[in-house]
């Protein structure tokens, strides 16, 4: 590192540069952070802007909780938090980790088993989160609430997904929700599509601030839910139910597109989801057609390559 290399241009304009390039290319922050000592001072906190476990491990995590909680403070946006990372902090660093990045988390996927029949409404007041991934039980936390409370505690929430089987009165229940546009399902059971206790219909003419519900499954589930997603009666020129996939063969990372999209080097089904509907907009893809994957026509919905 050379503590002595001066600026080429005005500071401001060179953080501003480096600070971009560092959003946009994180594998690129570790060679930045040694070019100078203020490129090191500026960029550090990028390398904690998404906290998954296997991409930052759970020691680093408590190195920086003790000595930086500054960082996680100001720079967390994303966090994946699952009964492993809070096997591997204990229960007291998990409340404090939630505890420090409360006021700067936008994106959480939320599986802690120890709270989950109340994580809901456990979870801290998150003003800047828009994107909550989490189990049925948790999201059912959240809905309980008062309507006033939901939007106080997460005013800017408008994409949820919701891992899990699911039956009653789910969609009607989630109507509460007062800021959501996008509503996902991953896994939620082959008859949720058929179930009459889930009006889909219904639930899009009551909801029209919503602009997309999503079934998700695995890659390799597709066919199980490809006609049931198509024989769903929905009104005329109706385009906001969709299907999406995640990779699930072997070897795969289930969550990998989850931790990309976070770090801007990739894209999950959210970014999908809405291209296609785009491009459904557009004429570009036929209108009965609703699965957003183009390989699930291409292959009569089995597994690319298998």
């Amino acid at each position: 590192m050379d503590a002595s290399s001066s600026p080429v241009f005005p500071p401001e304009l060179e953080r501003e540069v480096f600070e971009m390039a560092a959003r946009t290319a994180f594998g690129s922050i570790p060679a930045l952070m040694l070019v100078a000592r203020r490129f090191h001072i500026w960029l550090e906190p990028f390398l904690y802007r998404v906290i998954r476990q296997n991409h930052i491990p759970a020691e680093v995590i408590i190195s920086v909780l003790e000595s930086r909680p500054d960082i996680l403070r100001n720079e967390l946006e994303s966090l994946f938090f699952d009964a492993g990372l809070e096997d591997e902090l204990s229960g007291e660093r998990s409340d404090q980790l939630f505890d420090i990045c409360s006021q700067s988390l936008s994106n959480l996927a939320f599986f802690r088993t120890s709270v989950e029949t109340s994580s809901g409404t456990a979870l801290p007041q998150l003003p800047k989160l828009w994107c909550l991934s989490c189990s049925v039980p948790t999201l059912h936390g959240i809905t309980s609430l008062q309507e006033s409370a939901i939007q106080s505690k997460f005013p800017r929430l408008t994409h949820v997904e919701v891992g899990g089987y699911i039956a009653g009165d789910f969609l009607s229940s989630v109507r509460v929700l007062p800021t959501l546009t996008h509503l996902a399902c991953t896994n939620p059971g082959e008859n949720v599509l058929c179930d009459p206790a889930q009006p889909i219909r219904t639930f899009f003419e009551d909801t029209p601030r919503l602009q997309a519900l999503i079934i998700v499954c695995g890659r390799g589930s597709v066919r199980e839910y490809l006609r049931d997603l198509d024989a769903v009666v929905l009104a005329e020129g109706e385009i906001r139910l969709t299907g999406g996939t995640y990779p699930d063969g072997r070897g795969d990372d289930y969550w990998r597109e989850w931790q990309d999209s976070a770090l801007g080097t990739g894209m999950d089904y959210w970014g999908r989801c809405d291209i296609f509907l785009e491009r459904k907009r557009k004429g570009e893809v036929e209108a009965s057609r609703r699965w957003m994957d183009d390989w699930v026509y291409d292959t009569g919905g089995d597994t690319p390559g298998a």
